[in-house]
């Protein structure tokens, strides 16, 4: 548990107190808030004044808090029976956690920064109309989730539901969401999901408002989907073996719709397959209601109709152009208007010698040759092209003490930085960092043997990429850190090369390392540190993305 001290500003008691609450508006709009880094357990009022600094109810055993972050290897625990009300915003740092018991209201912003949140299966948290809970990270709910307000899963967060969530305004996800059975998600009338990602379910999926799978959304389910409003699909939609889909309300299919198992198109529902779209039907569709096809429906499977199937009406209109051949007659006058063009040949020999000037264009069709310049990728051997995605390049703490180790290359502080990084591309290893800029005479106090300027550098060891298997594979995330001794006070510009070596994959599989194999530069990433934004004295501050 971590004591957080603060300053409070003392008025001067002969103020007026009408001057004194002006004073505190505005210091409180200008000023940023006091930031309590937490870690520990909220449990009575003791910890909720000492560990971060807020308002205790007794008749509620609820605090309000603000301006809350939990640090990176932290975890708040919040008890079974206590209410943690987020009036200012809480952020749950890279490797911090939550463990919720009770109950949590957002009133402000909880952003999960790359940390973990577990709404346990006592656990309710409550997103109030007008609040966002923005994640980068993973949240897992075996409780329950009330969203009023929005929930914005980035496209590296992962939202794993077991319990209940109930949706009554927004979500949108690019990251992923996973529904396992015995999950429930009920997105009520007022309730908007919008995926551009995966959103796989295992269990139950209640809509009565509006779901829309966008264009690179894939979304499957193994379990029931309920539709009483609108699910539009732009991506694709899979409705797996052991899936049922009982359909209310409007389906509109504007891509890929494919039933593996049964489809119940009721009285009141309606399925529009659209211009250009596939409903595959691989087992059953039980029709009720209208289907309305203007695209295709394929596959092996059967339709069970006493509803209404209507299909496009084009074939109706086929015989108006029946009629536009009676219409050709009249460009057969046009040819007999052909010969007064046969008067511009005439004038055609008396351009004949302008007909050089056509032969000037082959001679610029060498031109086209040029498309051949794409193979200018391949101009720069020695390294690989989109190969690296950075998801991001952050501040992580920061301290105006000099280090323990090394203080004579960090008499000004120090300052970490922490570097998130995805291979989309073929396996590495043997991966290392180039200092290639570093501003201000500092050091990194983490290279390679001792703390180095620019040329200096920093191994990953294969034993330590991820996966456990001396691969940097593809879709794998590697995490590094960096520490910067500071020489100065003054902003830092920070720059280091990835270089590492691509895996030859063969038949019998992966090679091992031989001397053959070239160092390649795989990427280029930078970052400033501003140091001044660290508090005086013996303090550490975390910082939430700037993106947000």
């Amino acid at each position: 548990m971590h004591k957080v001290s603060t300053k409070r500003s003392i008025f001067n008691a002969g103020t007026r107190l009408v001057a004194v609450i002006l004073l505190i508006a505005i210091s409180v709009s200008l000023t940023p808030s006091i930031t309590f880094a937490v870690g520990g357990t909220l449990a009575d009022e003791a910890s909720c004044t000492t560990l971060l600094g807020g308002t205790w109810d007794a008749g509620t055993s609820a605090c309000t808090a603000t301006g809350l972050q939990i640090n990176g290897g932290e975890t708040l625990q919040i008890n079974a029976g206590i209410t943690l009300i987020i009036a200012g915003d809480l952020t749950n740092n890279f490797t911090g956690t939550i463990n919720n018991d009770g109950t949590i209201s957002n009133i402000s912003t909880l952003f999960n920064f790359f940390g973990v949140i577990n709404n346990n299966a006592s656990g309710t948290i409550n997103n109030i109309a007008g609040s966002t809970i923005n994640n980068d990270g993973t949240i897992s709910n075996a409780g329950i989730i009330n969203n009023d307000g929005t929930i914005v899963n980035n496209i590296t967060g992962t939202l794993n539901n077991t319990n209940t969530i109930n949706n009554n305004n927004t979500i949108t996800s690019a990251g992923s969401i996973f529904n396992s059975f015995p999950g429930i998600i009920n997105n009520t009338a007022t309730g908007v999901i919008s995926n551009d990602s995966t959103f796989a379910s295992s269990g139950t999926i209640n809509n009565a408002g509006t779901i829309i799978n966008n264009s690179t959304g894939v979304l499957s389910s193994g379990g029931t989907v309920t539709n009483d409003g609108t699910i539009t699909n732009n991506g694709t939609i899979t409705n797996e073996s052991t899936g049922t889909i009982n359909n209310n309300g409007t389906i509109d299919n504007n891509n890929t719709l494919t039933n593996n198992s049964s489809i119940n198109n009721n009285f009141t529902g309606i399925i529009n397959n659209n211009a250009g779209s596939t409903l595959a039907n691989n087992n059953v569709i039980n029709n009720g209601g209208v289907i309305n096809n203007g695209g295709t429906i394929s596959g092996t499977g059967t339709i069970n109709n006493s509803g209404t199937i209507t299909t496009p009406v084009p074939p109706t209109d086929t015989p108006v152009p029946t009629d536009t051949p009676t219409n050709t007659p009249v460009p057969t006058d046009t040819p007999t208007n052909t010969p007064v063009p046969t008067d511009t040949p005439t004038n055609t020999p008396v351009n004949t010698p302008m007909t050089p000037a056509p032969t000037n264009t082959p001679t610029k069709t060498p031109a086209p040759t040029k498309t051949p310049a794409p193979p200018t990728p391949t101009a720069t051997p020695g390294k690989v092209t989109d190969q690296l995605r950075q998801l991001f390049f952050i501040i992580t703490g920061a301290t105006r003490l000099p280090d323990k180790k090394y203080p004579k290359f960090s008499p000004k502080g120090v300052v970490a930085a922490t570097l998130l990084v995805k291979n989309t591309g073929r396996a590495l290893r043997n991966v290392s960092f180039r200092v290639t800029k570093l501003t201000n005479n500092n050091y990194l106090l983490n290279a390679d043997g001792q703390p180095g300027k620019v040329g200096s550098k920093l191994t990953v060891p294969n034993n330590a990429l991820p996966g456990g298997n001396q691969l940097w594979d593809k879709n794998e995330l590697l995490t590094q850190n960096f520490r910067i001794g500071l020489m100065t006070r003054n902003l830092s510009f920070f720059q280091v090369d990835v270089y590492a070596t691509v895996v030859k994959v063969t038949a019998a599989g992966v090679d091992q390392a031989s001397s053959t194999e070239t160092e390649e530069l795989i990427g280029s990433y930078t970052i400033n540190a501003d140091p001044d934004a660290v508090p005086a004295g013996n303090s550490t501050i975390y910082l939430p993305m700037v993106t947000k």
